[in-house]
């Protein structure tokens, strides 16, 4: 018996589908209100600081040559631009003069990665002289006590 398409939770059923269209279409075009209202908002903090900053020049050019900056700091700008003279910016300056201190490595590190070196050179490196530096294996020297072993009768 098919009688899925009667009942009224059936997914695919022509009601439902009408539903889902119209909750889809007024979902958008919430979201599309959304984005104009934010657009418009956005659009509007720009154009007022926009304005904010066409003020301030207008004052500037109205009233004397100094202006605050955005931080209070007050400037006169014509006199600033004239005192600095335009060169390039040199940051390795101290450098290149031998003024600068240069960081001192740390002595344990340096120490342990010294002893690491001549490590691996001992390893690595041909040795001339290590015949005579060598000791004789242990199974060609002597026994400090030569006991002979007990025998039993049994062996």
């Amino acid at each position: 018996m098919n009688i899925l398409q009667h009942k009224s939770w059936h997914v695919y059923s022509q009601k439902n589908r009408e539903r889902v269209l119209k909750d889809e279409a007024k979902a958008g075009a919430a979201e599309a209100a959304e984005r104009e209202r934010h657009t418009t908002a956005e659009q509007e903090h720009r154009l007022a600081i926009l304005r904010h900053n066409a003020q301030k020049r207008m004052s500037n050019q109205l009233g004397s040559a100094e202006d605050a900056d955005d931080k209070g700091h007050r400037i006169d700008g014509a006199a600033e631009a004239s005192s600095q003279k335009q060169e390039h910016i040199n940051f390795w300056k101290d450098l290149e003069d031998g003024t600068a201190k240069t960081k001192q490595g740390n002595p344990e590190y340096e120490a342990e990665q010294k002893r690491k070196q001549e490590k691996w050179d001992r390893t690595v490196a041909m040795h001339l002289d290590s015949p005579f530096k060598s000791q004789r294996p242990w199974y060609l020297e002597k026994k400090k006590a030569d006991k002979p072993t007990p025998r039993t009768d049994d062996q």
